[in-house]
């Protein structure tokens, strides 16, 4: 069995599966560029809605809060690769649907503009299927494989500041730990 490397000519691009490592955190932007690829948006939905109540529980919001709801396709060198909807507490963030191009960053918008770092993060990652209407966004066949992403994210203070729920192409990424003793 072959042993494929990025930056290996002969790979064809849908053979290269992209490390989704679990020992730092990273905004989309920031792995892609690790390995060496474009990232890129495709912005689905940028609005202030009220809350589900599993947003509101992770968030830890008072049932009048309201959330900014970031909806994209997050593209490598113009393939999409997953699709994220992000919820941020608005009263936090205030003119953020003004300030911020929702095509890039949303990380270094925060830390740059509102002085808010994600210092750490809850992840959950599931496997499924894609729906009709995921595959059509990713461009797969539908029941192709995903990852399902649940993500709520914290500043130092440890107050909640974003939930992120995504799904990812599975042909496209491989779950990467790297344990020590």
């Amino acid at each position: 069995m072959p042993c494929w490397h990025f930056d290996d000519p002969q790979v064809p691009a849908s053979s290269l599966k992209l490390e989704k490592s679990f020992h730092n955190i990273l905004s989309f932007s920031e792995e892609m560029e690790a390995h060496g690829s474009k990232p890129g948006s495709e912005v689905l939905a940028f609005e202030i809605v009220l809350p589900e109540p599993k947003v509101a529980e992770a968030l830890w919001l008072a049932g009048h809060e309201k959330v900014i709801r970031l909806q994209r396709i997050r593209l490598a060198d113009y393939l999409p690769m997953g699709v994220e909807c992000s919820f941020l507490w608005a009263r936090l963030f205030p003119d953020l649907l003004r300030r911020f191009d929702p095509r890039t960053s949303l990380y270094r918008t925060l830390a740059y503009l509102y002085g808010m770092q994600v210092a750490a993060v809850d992840e959950v990652v599931e496997a499924g299927l894609a729906s009709p209407e995921q595959a059509q966004l990713l461009q797969i066949s539908e029941g192709g494989p995903i990852f399902i992403f649940s993500r709520t994210s914290y500043i130092h203070s440890g107050q909640a500041v974003e939930y992120v729920e995504s799904f990812y192409r599975a042909d496209r990424y491989k779950i990467v730990h790297r344990l020590k003793q």
